[in-house]
């Protein structure tokens, strides 16, 4: 077992927190991970901390890093950490498929359906095929990346791609007709009623027209998973998605999200997300700032998708 499960809270993020791109704030009773930005510095979920001490590790955390938001804390969190006294916004929700019983769409039936009949399979991948097949991934990877708006490998929320030096998830091979046509690698973790799980971390196809890929992938993983008594499968996280218990809290938030429905990227994730039957988990945004526009771009910066000029000094 992990050794961060030993702590609460767990989390679908669980397994994104020893990347090295994060710096870890260490104390007795748990830690916090974060990215040190150019503007400000930012965690990837709350504290891991032992029962009932989540807020002492995070008082002890903005004692050095003053100027730090908590970002990606779950709602079980949330009454913990109240006596900080953050602007506490919405930021998004994770959409989860609780298994083994999942009422499925008639559009995912019929993907599935159709993608199993024209030859596609789904195969967990050892560490000598991921070596064998790891060229083959490449290709499919920036394959799929060549088409993307966002055209690097994005992090923080997500691991990079490993392949064959994947020591964390586990990777599915999609194969059609045979050949290898993308691959998805999931992530463990533990749920928080301490059943076992897993998150989707990465999917890569590459070019095909077979339409309902990633529906019939779900679908399939999803199966697997539950035959071997799995509780959950995390689809990931929705950025800007907002439930009606919580919607956006500011003007900023409504703009954000106005803005993100131009992105491709975004609402292609958004299809793809709403058309699962999910249960959806709010994540919250912890922050000492009432503007969020310095969170925002942290973020970004986290993720790869805005690059630190060169020479510039972080805090």
């Amino acid at each position: 077992m992990n050794a961060l499960n030993v702590l609460a809270p767990v989390d679908a993020i669980e397994a994104s927190l020893s990347q090295p791109e994060l710096e870890r704030h260490p104390t007795n009773e748990g830690s916090v991970s974060f990215f040190r930005g150019r503007l400000a510095s930012l965690t990837l979920g709350g504290p891991v901390a032992a029962p009932g001490r989540a807020l002492e590790v995070a008082r002890d955390f903005l004692g050095a890093h003053p100027k730090a938001a908590f970002f990606y804390v779950g709602t079980s969190q949330l009454r913990e950490l109240a006596p900080l006294r953050l602007n506490t916004v919405p930021i998004g929700e994770d959409f989860v498929l609780d298994l083994p019983t999942v009422e499925w769409s008639p559009s995912i039936l019929s993907a599935h359906r159709k993608a199993v009949k024209a030859g596609l399979t789904l195969t967990e991948l050892s560490r000598s095929e991921l070596t064998k097949l790891e060229p083959e991934m490449r290709e499919i990877q920036a394959a799929y990346l060549a088409k993307q708006e966002v055209k690097c490998e994005m992090r923080f929320l997500t691991r990079l791609c490993e392949f064959a030096a994947e020591r964390v998830g586990r990777t599915f091979g999609l194969f059609f007709k045979g050949a290898l046509l993308g691959f998805a690698v999931l992530d463990p973790y533990t749920t928080a009623s301490g059943a076992p799980a897993a998150m989707l971390n990465l999917f890569r196809v590459g070019p095909t027209k077979l339409w309902g890929v990633y529906f019939a992938v779900v679908k399939l993983l999803a199966e697997k998973l539950a035959a071997e008594g799995l509780k959950a499968l995390s689809l990931g996280f929705l950025p800007l998605s907002f439930s009606p218990d919580h919607p956006p809290a500011s003007k900023q938030l409504a703009l954000f999200r106005e803005l993100a429905k131009r992105s491709p990227y975004l609402k292609g994730l958004r299809h793809l997300k709403e058309s699962f039957p999910a249960r959806r988990e709010t994540r919250w945004l912890l922050t000492p700032r009432t503007l969020l526009i310095r969170d925002f771009v942290t973020l970004f910066e986290a993720m790869g998708v805005y690059r630190k000029p060169s020479g510039a000094t972080t805090r």
